[in-house]
C-alpha cells in the first residue's frame, strides 16, 4: 500500500507442553529499507493495515520457493511469485542502484515474454496495463525507460557521476510505486489476475491488442 521499511527482528514462540512453557526465539537478519534507501517511519491507518493483511492472507502467504544453492531462474514459479522474489530483494538492499536493478527484474518477471527490444516492450506494457489515459501512459513509459538507463549503468559495471544520485533515487521511487500499483491491480481485479497468468503466446497477443486500443475486459470476455 505504501513505500515502507517495516521489518521483523526478534520473534518468540511459546509452546505449552505437559503444563510447562517452553520458549524459543529466532531472528530474521535482513534489514529492509524504503525505495530511497532510508528507514524513515511510515504511518498506516488501521484500515490500511487491515487491507494489507487481507492481501497477504489471500494472495501471498508465507513461504519460500527458492531453496539454498539454487536460483529463482531455475524454479518453475509463476510470474507473480518470481516478481515478488525480486521485489523483496530490492527492499532488502540498501544500495539504490541495486534496488533499481532488482525492481527492473521484477517488472521483467511480470511483463516480459520475449527478449527483443526489452526496454521498449516493458515500458509500453507497464503503461498500458496501469493506465487508460494516453498522457498518463506516456509518463509511465518515460519513467520505465529512465529507470532502465540507470539499470544499464549498474548491471554493466559502469560508473556514474555522484551528481546523478538524484536520478537513481527517482528511478527507485518510481519503480517501487509502479510495482505496488501493479500488484494491487493484480490482487484486487480478477481481470488483471487472469491476464498475468496467461502463457507467453496469449500474453503477447493480449498486450498487442491492448496497445492498439482494446480494453482488458473485452479481451478476457472474448476468451
Amino acid at each position: 500500500l505504501k513505500d515502507n521499511a517495516v521489518d521483523t527482528q526478534l520473534g518468540f514462540t511459546v509452546i505449552l507442553k505437559d503444563g510447562k512453557s517452553i520458549m524459543h526465539s529466532n531472528q530474521h537478519m535482513v534489514q529492509l529499507s524504503k525505495a530511497d534507501g532510508s528507514r524513515m517511519t511510515t504511518t498506516f491507518s488501521r484500515d490500511e493495515l487491515k487491507e494489507a493483511r487481507s492481501i497477504v492472507n489471500n494472495h501471498l502467504g508465507v513461504g519460500r520457493f527458492v531453496s539454498t544453492g539454487t536460483s529463482a531462474t531455475l524454479t518453475p514459479a509463476n510470474r507473480i511469485q518470481h516478481a515478488l522474489y525480486f521485489t523483496s530483494a530490492a527492499r532488502a538492499n540498501s544500495d539504490i542502484g541495486l534496488k533499481v536493478s532488482f525492481y527492473c527484474s521484477a517488472i521483467e518477471a511480470l511483463f516480459a515474454s520475449n527478449p527483443s527490444e526489452l526496454t521498449h516492450q516493458l515500458s509500453e506494457r507497464v503503461a498500458s496495463f496501469l493506465e487508460d489515459d494516453p498522457r498518463k501512459r506516456s509518463v509511465l513509459y518515460g519513467d520505465v525507460k529512465r529507470a532502465y538507463s540507470v539499470r544499464s549503468i549498474v548491471v554493466h559495471g559502469k560508473r556514474a557521476k555522484a551528481s546523478r544520485c538524484d536520478q537513481f533515487v527517482e528511478a527507485a521511487e518510481a519503480l517501487d510505486k509502479m510495482l505496488r500499483q501493479v500488484y494491487f491491480k493484480i490482487f484486487t481485479e480478477p481481470v488483471a489476475m487472469t491476464l498475468i497468468k496467461l502463457d507467453d503466446e496469449e500474453f503477447n497477443t493480449h498486450f498487442l491488442l491492448r496497445i492498439f486500443g482494446a480494453s482488458w475486459k473485452d479481451l478476457v470476455d472474448n476468451d
